[in-house]
């Protein structure tokens, strides 16, 4: 994957709503990096992966992390690490978007 100048990364939309934008990079056959855009005062759904840890890196924006029960404060520059089965859900808490990459492994279901 080439990482742009922009933060724009290229690959298939599989969600774009008023809530968020995500953009799946499906180049590596063991790996998922996506990039999401989560609108000014939106939350995303939240979701775990039962058989799969996931890293966050958050690129733009200010906001937080539910991660199992505990908030933590993000910001651009902020990297959150997942336990596999761990609940997690993005609230942006700013006036701009709150931009953020995901990696984790593939398990089929996306």
């Amino acid at each position: 994957m080439k990482v742009r100048a922009n933060n724009a990364m290229s690959g298939i939309v599989i969600r774009d709503t008023e809530v968020y934008r995500v953009v799946d990079n499906k180049k590596l056959s063991k790996l998922t990096v996506s990039e999401t855009v989560l609108y000014p005062h939106q939350t995303t759904r939240g979701h775990k992966h039962p058989e799969s840890e996931e890293v966050y890196v958050f690129l733009s924006g200010i906001g937080s992390i539910l991660i199992d029960g505990n908030i933590e404060q993000v910001r651009a520059g902020d990297t959150v690490s997942m336990q596999a089965g761990a609940f997690h859900q993005v609230r942006n808490h700013g006036e701009n978007n709150l931009v953020f990459i995901s990696v984790y492994e593939n398990y089929g279901t996306r």
